[in-house]
């Protein structure tokens, strides 16, 4: 290969519980974007979600992810960004209309 070495990153999942798939609306709030960033929720679990942008946009340290048809917002805090995907980790603990959500 022309003396060229080829290294593949490996994300290590540190998760601690199962996601669910899934593939739910939500909107993204911070302090540039006051009214809102429509994202898609494709894996969810009571602690993170994987998230997918419309758009490949950079995502501050934390915000508020809203979930409008339960009508509920969601601290949260980026774990990890590649393009239009991120990783986000919950800063709350998990409200009962949450626990209905997963177990739909």
């Amino acid at each position: 290969m022309n003396g060229l070495q080829i290294e593949q990153v490996v994300r290590k999942d540190r998760r601690t519980e199962r996601r669910h798939k899934v593939s739910t609306r939500a909107q993204l709030f911070f302090h540039d974007h006051p009214t809102g960033i429509d994202t898609i929720v494709r894996e969810l679990s009571a602690h993170g979600c994987r998230l997918q942008l419309r758009y490949p946009i950079p995502l501050p340290r934390t915000f508020l992810l809203a979930f409008p048809e339960i009508e509920l917002k969601r601290p949260a805090r980026l774990v990890w960004q590649e393009d239009d995907i991120a990783g986000v980790q919950f800063l709350d603990t998990m409200p009962l209309v949450f626990q209905q959500l997963l177990s739909e």
